[in-house]
């Protein structure tokens, strides 16, 4: 999406976009220059960007994945990135996802999330810290397996 696709449809009730870069099932991914463009967009116009992060290490065929974030000090302050382990790690059942952000939209993020969803179980939780901090390899190991089937299907 180009910024003048995003300056067509922007109005004064524009509060945020949501950004799924890579996507699914595509695998689309925004350059560096486009999430620059993107990016610089929303601080002048103070729009949150919702950065939905969840396929940034499942990319394929030599692309490369830039998260919005780490472009610049204006556009991280302006982010919310979404993730979770459901994707890297195989773990869809286990409901585990987390935000980071400004201290403030978090802090009203967790109150209405307590107040709408129930808490994830102990053993979730213990999951999804050894998916995070334990051996990586197999998630390189199932991106290529995943890289295959797509090259499989998409010659």
């Amino acid at each position: 999406m180009s910024v003048a696709q995003l300056e067509a449809v922007r109005t004064d009730k524009t509060k945020a976009i949501i950004l799924n870069s890579p996507s699914n099932p595509t695998g689309v991914i925004f350059t560096e220059e486009e999430l620059r463009q993107i990016g610089e967009w929303a601080v002048a116009h103070n729009i949150l960007i919702i950065a939905d992060d969840i396929y940034g290490r499942l990319v394929y065929n030599g692309h490369r994945f830039t998260p919005i974030a780490t472009i610049s000090e204006a556009i991280r302050q302006q982010t919310i990135i979404i993730n979770g382990v459901s994707k890297t790690y195989a773990m869809t059942g286990w409901r585990i996802g987390f935000a980071v952000g400004d201290e403030k939209i978090i802090q009203a993020m967790t109150q209405l999330a307590s107040q709408s969803t129930s808490n994830p179980v102990a053993v979730s939780q213990y999951a999804a810290i050894e998916a995070l901090t334990g051996e990586q390899s197999t998630v390189e190991d199932m991106r290529q397996a995943f890289e295959k089937r797509l090259n499989h299907i998409y010659p």
